[in-house]
């Protein structure tokens, strides 16, 4: 049995990221989070293999990943979401790293 995913949004004032960047980084988990599950691929070897690669610009594009072809998989239907959208990959990967980069920062921040 699927497990239940909630999807939401927030008013555009508090969103990360512009409306159509949002849906591609919730579709690209929600394609990645499915593959995962379907293909047995447990969660904490997700989590322990992130962690061990904490430095790596997206753990999931490691070849090592254990759920690598998962992660592949999803951002080939990001990007292809993307170019239907009109979204240009390069800034969209941008802004994703930047925001990426700032969350990154915020966990490693002493307290």
């Amino acid at each position: 049995m699927m497990p239940l995913i909630c999807l939401y949004t927030v008013p555009p004032a508090a969103m990360r990221y512009a409306d159509e960047e949002t849906l591609l980084v919730m579709v690209h988990e929600l394609v990645e989070s499915f593959l995962v599950r379907r293909d047995g691929v447990h969660e904490a070897a997700v989590n322990a293999f992130d962690q061990a690669h904490a430095d790596a610009d997206e753990a999931g594009a490691l070849s090592a990943a254990p759920y690598h072809h998962e992660h592949a998989a999803a951002t080939k239907v990001e990007k292809k979401l993307a170019a239907v959208l009109g979204v240009r990959w390069a800034t969209y990967d941008r802004d994703t790293d930047r925001l990426y980069d700032t969350v990154k920062a915020a966990l490693h921040a002493p307290d």
